[in-house]
């Protein structure tokens, strides 16, 4: 008897195409995060370099430059970098005061997922740019006082009337200026007030 003819091969399935979906979209992540960090880090160096600019060039009578001895690291008259987006000025060297720290905190913008953050997740009004001024007196030299900062001056004595019998001097914003006395000091205004003696 004749063999069995062989029985045939089947049909083999082609072998599939490697997916490299994952890989490419996670290439574009890191593409679009360098190009953000640079733009970011960019964006923050030159608002960091204005806001030295406007205070170390500031010829004003009320200016760092001229109240404090020391402005800047070693007196170099130049903001430190503490981090992409924070920036310091350290200056020391006045009668009373050990030193001042001013710090300029900007939004992350070189943070891809912060900005993400920011733009879609976070409240309103809850990021922003914010500038922090420290001032060390040495209070065993100094007598009390009361300091101030305001908008509207004239609203917060009329709802405080302390504010009027223990202010000399009130610090507020160009925008809230009225008809007194004043003296520009950077987009500020001081209005100097007369000393009243109360009992």
């Amino acid at each position: 008897t004749p063999p069995p003819p062989p029985e045939q091969d089947k049909a083999r399935p082609e072998p599939s195409k490697p997916d490299y979906k994952p890989e490419m979209v996670a290439l574009a992540v890191l593409v679009v995060y360098i190009v953000n960090w640079v733009a970011g880090r960019s964006s923050c160096s030159t608002m960091g370099k204005q806001w030295a600019g406007q205070i170390l060039n500031d010829t004003n009578i009320c200016s760092i430059d001229k109240n404090f001895a020391m402005v800047g690291s070693d007196n170099s008259k130049s903001v430190m970098r503490d981090s992409a987006s924070c920036f310091q000025l350290y200056s020391t060297g006045r009668r009373d005061c050990a030193y001042m720290m001013a710090t300029l905190d900007l939004v992350a913008r070189q943070d891809l997922f912060a900005v993400l953050y920011n733009q879609f997740i976070a409240p309103a009004g809850t990021t922003s740019d914010t500038v922090t001024i420290e001032v060390a007196m040495e209070t065993s030299l100094l007598s009390e006082y009361t300091l101030c900062v305001c908008k509207n001056p004239q609203k917060l004595k009329t709802e405080h009337k302390q504010l009027e019998v223990y202010t000399t001097c009130l610090l507020y914003t160009s925008d809230a200026a009225d008809e007194e006395d004043s003296v520009d000091l950077g987009g500020r205004r001081i209005i100097k007030k007369k000393n009243r003696n109360t009992e």
